[in-house]
């Protein structure tokens, strides 16, 4: 399985942890749909790099912001860095 198969599903895994998670705060789930759609969007335009600094500082924001009322969701976000990274981003 490539990294990109691999990291296909990581985003499947954070979309359905996005959809049962109880977060009252809008803000919040709109920045996790955002994340999600520019993940989405780097996966699909692999070639699109101009981006990658904006979509790494996205993962990071979200790590920090969700480490302790969300430690599943950082784990899902932190494995996909790791998926990132091995393609170069």
């Amino acid at each position: 399985m490539n990294t990109e198969t691999r990291l296909s599903e990581a985003i499947e895994t954070l979309r359905s942890e996005i959809n049962t998670l109880d977060v009252d705060d809008n803000d919040s789930r709109e920045k996790l749909e955002s994340l999600l759609k520019d993940l989405e969007k780097r996966l699909n335009q692999p070639r699109d790099t101009d981006s990658d600094g904006d979509l790494t500082d996205q993962l990071k924001e979200s790590m920090l912001h969700f480490e302790t009322s969300h430690p599943a969701l950082t784990g899902i976000l932190n494995d996909i860095m790791i998926k990132l990274s091995s393609i170069g981003v």
